[in-house]
């Protein structure tokens, strides 16, 4: 069992929730973060059922899905922010991970004193505390960190068989080499995050237009990538000019 720091949190600062996220590295999907709440006697149940509660990152699928399974058997409270590709693109992964995390606590229908967040340098809008690798020392981080993890990976699995030739149910939209591979090949899709290396170059401006005929990309997000790609485009030439 694991020296977890929120006893002490909560004898200081009253009720606390814990806050993470799921999905700031990847090439494709959204970011997704949870806030947890815990009674007393739910951490307690937590810890005598889920002895091996960590960091979502050094679980196993099947015990992620254990603490997934225990959450919902137990009716803990917690809540869902998400930031989809779109909003990635617009905005850039780290706005658009506090704007997931600010969902979040702001469904919360429990009252609480402080947040406990993964990470550094945030912005939040609750009262809060941010804790470098608070995943592996907040039990509600933890918990958090699992529920976005799960969250996040059933989102990947479903957008699969939408775009089957990604593996997105395998690597979770990260840049693993067959991800990497597969996007040579066929080019992004429009649930990639196409301000991303190595996508920008990747778009052919015929195919930018046909999602936005479809409906796949709304005018907004046509309009950004596309100034991006000329913008791109223009520093690719004058640096040509420059080595010639």
């Amino acid at each position: 069992m694991y020296d977890w720091i929120d006893k002490d949190l909560i004898r200081y600062s009253g009720k606390i929730v814990g806050v993470d996220e799921a999905g700031r590295g990847p090439l494709a999907g959204p970011v997704v973060a949870a806030a947890v709440f815990l009674t007393e006697a739910q951490e307690k149940s937590l810890l005598l059922s889920i002895p091996f509660i960590n960091d979502s990152k050094k679980l196993s699928e099947k015990k992620r899905n254990e603490i997934w399974n225990f959450v919902q058997e137990n009716r803990i409270c917690y809540t869902i922010g998400l930031s989809d590709v779109a909003t990635i693109d617009y905005f850039n992964i780290l706005v658009s991970t506090n704007m997931a995390m600010n969902s979040a606590l702001k469904k919360i229908n429990i009252p609480f004193d402080l947040a406990l967040v993964d990470g550094k340098n945030l912005s939040i809008d609750y009262p809060n505390e941010q804790i470098v690798n608070g995943d592996s020392l907040s039990l509600r981080i933890a918990l958090a960190s699992n529920i976005a993890k799960v969250v996040r990976d059933s989102i990947m699995r479903g957008f699969s068989k939408r775009y089957p030739r990604f593996g997105f149910e395998k690597n979770k939209g990260y840049g693993t080499k067959e991800h990497i591979h597969a996007i040579g090949l066929y080019g992004p899709t429009p649930f990639h995050r196409l301000t991303f290396k190595p996508l920008l170059n990747k778009i052919k401006k015929n195919v930018l237009m046909d999602w936005l005929e479809y409906g796949q990309i709304s005018s907004l997000r046509y309009e950004m990538i596309l100034s991006k790609i000329n913008k791109q485009f223009s520093q690719q030439k004058q640096l040509s000019g420059f080595f010639r």
